[in-house]
Protein backbone atom coordinates (compact mmCIF):
# COMPACT_ATOMS: atom_id res chain seq x y z
CA UNK A 1 0.00 0.00 0.00
CA UNK A 2 1.16 3.55 -0.70
CA UNK A 3 2.23 6.05 1.96
CA UNK A 4 -0.94 8.05 1.18
CA UNK A 5 -3.09 4.95 1.65
CA UNK A 6 -1.51 4.19 5.02
CA UNK A 7 -1.95 7.80 6.20
CA UNK A 8 -5.61 7.64 5.16
CA UNK A 9 -6.11 4.43 7.21
CA UNK A 10 -4.44 6.14 10.18
CA UNK A 11 -6.52 9.35 9.84
CA UNK A 12 -9.77 7.37 9.84
CA UNK A 13 -9.00 6.35 13.44
CA UNK A 14 -9.50 9.97 14.54
CA UNK A 15 -13.21 10.04 13.69
CA UNK A 16 -14.29 6.76 12.04
CA UNK A 17 -17.94 7.78 11.71
CA UNK A 18 -17.25 11.19 10.14
CA UNK A 19 -14.16 10.25 8.12
CA UNK A 20 -15.30 6.83 6.92
CA UNK A 21 -14.21 7.70 3.39
CA UNK A 22 -11.19 9.82 2.45
CA UNK A 23 -10.32 10.12 -1.23
CA UNK A 24 -6.83 10.47 -2.68
CA UNK A 25 -5.96 13.64 -4.64
CA UNK A 26 -9.53 14.65 -5.64
CA UNK A 27 -12.89 14.75 -3.86
CA UNK A 28 -15.23 12.61 -5.91
CA UNK A 29 -19.01 12.80 -5.65
CA UNK A 30 -20.26 13.39 -2.12
CA UNK A 31 -16.95 12.61 -0.39
CA UNK A 32 -15.97 15.45 1.97
CA UNK A 33 -12.35 14.47 2.79
CA UNK A 34 -9.27 14.12 0.66
CA UNK A 35 -5.53 13.60 1.20
CA UNK A 36 -3.28 15.29 -1.37
CA UNK A 37 0.48 14.73 -1.57
CA UNK A 38 2.45 17.94 -1.97
CA UNK A 39 5.29 18.05 -4.51
CA UNK A 40 7.89 18.57 -1.80
CA UNK A 41 10.05 15.76 -0.44
CA UNK A 42 13.16 16.26 1.65
CA UNK A 43 15.61 13.36 1.64
CA UNK A 44 18.69 13.17 3.82
CA UNK A 45 21.09 10.52 2.51
CA UNK A 46 23.79 8.80 4.53
CA UNK A 47 27.01 7.12 3.39
CA UNK A 48 25.54 3.77 4.45
CA UNK A 49 22.80 4.21 1.86
CA UNK A 50 20.16 4.83 4.52
CA UNK A 51 17.78 7.75 4.01
CA UNK A 52 15.44 9.90 6.05
CA UNK A 53 12.43 11.07 4.02
CA UNK A 54 10.13 13.93 4.98
CA UNK A 55 6.96 14.20 2.90
CA UNK A 56 4.07 16.65 3.07
CA UNK A 57 0.35 16.04 2.58
CA UNK A 58 -2.68 18.30 2.63
CA UNK A 59 -5.81 17.16 4.39
CA UNK A 60 -8.85 18.89 2.93
CA UNK A 61 -12.32 18.82 4.43
CA UNK A 62 -15.51 20.18 2.85
CA UNK A 63 -17.73 21.42 5.70
CA UNK A 64 -21.02 23.28 6.13
CA UNK A 65 -20.81 27.03 6.69
CA UNK A 66 -24.47 28.02 6.62
CA UNK A 67 -24.37 29.48 10.14
CA UNK A 68 -21.82 30.90 12.52
CA UNK A 69 -22.43 27.82 14.70
CA UNK A 70 -21.38 25.62 11.77
CA UNK A 71 -18.13 27.59 11.47
CA UNK A 72 -17.45 27.36 15.22
CA UNK A 73 -18.08 23.60 15.16
CA UNK A 74 -15.77 23.24 12.16
CA UNK A 75 -13.04 25.09 14.04
CA UNK A 76 -13.49 22.89 17.11
CA UNK A 77 -13.37 19.71 14.98
CA UNK A 78 -10.25 20.84 13.13
CA UNK A 79 -8.53 21.83 16.39
CA UNK A 80 -9.38 18.37 17.78
CA UNK A 81 -7.84 16.77 14.67
CA UNK A 82 -4.68 18.84 15.16
CA UNK A 83 -4.49 17.82 18.83
CA UNK A 84 -5.06 14.16 17.89
CA UNK A 85 -2.20 14.23 15.37
CA UNK A 86 0.11 15.84 17.96
CA UNK A 87 -0.88 13.21 20.55
CA UNK A 88 -0.33 10.34 18.11
CA UNK A 89 3.16 11.70 17.43
CA UNK A 90 3.99 12.01 21.14
CA UNK A 91 2.73 8.48 21.79
CA UNK A 92 4.48 7.17 18.65
CA UNK A 93 1.25 5.82 17.13
CA UNK A 94 2.17 6.13 13.47
CA UNK A 95 0.80 4.91 10.15
CA UNK A 96 2.16 1.43 9.42
CA UNK A 97 4.43 1.85 6.40
CA UNK A 98 5.97 -1.13 4.64
CA UNK A 99 9.76 -1.44 4.76
CA UNK A 100 10.47 1.81 6.61
CA UNK A 101 10.40 3.12 10.18
CA UNK A 102 8.23 6.16 10.80
CA UNK A 103 9.97 8.61 13.13
CA UNK A 104 7.55 11.55 13.27
CA UNK A 105 4.22 12.80 12.02
CA UNK A 106 2.84 16.24 12.68
CA UNK A 107 1.08 19.37 11.49
CA UNK A 108 3.32 21.70 9.50
CA UNK A 109 0.66 24.32 8.77
CA UNK A 110 -2.55 24.57 10.76
CA UNK A 111 -5.97 24.50 9.16
CA UNK A 112 -7.37 27.43 7.26
CA UNK A 113 -10.30 28.07 4.92
CA UNK A 114 -8.97 27.59 1.42
CA UNK A 115 -12.13 28.01 -0.64
CA UNK A 116 -15.63 29.12 0.22
CA UNK A 117 -18.54 27.81 -1.86
CA UNK A 118 -22.27 28.23 -1.39
CA UNK A 119 -23.01 26.95 2.16
CA UNK A 120 -19.76 24.94 2.23
CA UNK A 121 -16.10 25.73 2.74
CA UNK A 122 -12.98 23.78 1.93
CA UNK A 123 -10.69 23.74 4.96
CA UNK A 124 -7.15 22.49 4.63
CA UNK A 125 -4.09 21.79 6.73
CA UNK A 126 -0.68 20.38 5.92
CA UNK A 127 0.84 17.45 7.74
CA UNK A 128 4.24 15.84 7.37
CA UNK A 129 5.55 12.35 7.85
CA UNK A 130 9.20 11.56 8.43
CA UNK A 131 10.50 8.02 8.01
CA UNK A 132 13.80 6.13 7.99
CA UNK A 133 14.66 3.81 5.11
CA UNK A 134 17.57 1.38 5.52
CA UNK A 135 20.33 1.27 2.94
CA UNK A 136 20.62 -1.57 0.48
Amino acid sequence: MTVSGRIIEWLKKFDPKEMKHIDTDLMRGTVDYVLVKEPTVNVKRFISGAEIHKEYYQIRARMDTQTNTDCEENGAWLEALTDWIDRQNREKVFPALDGVTVQKIGVSSPFYMGKNEQNKALYQMTIFIEYFKKGE
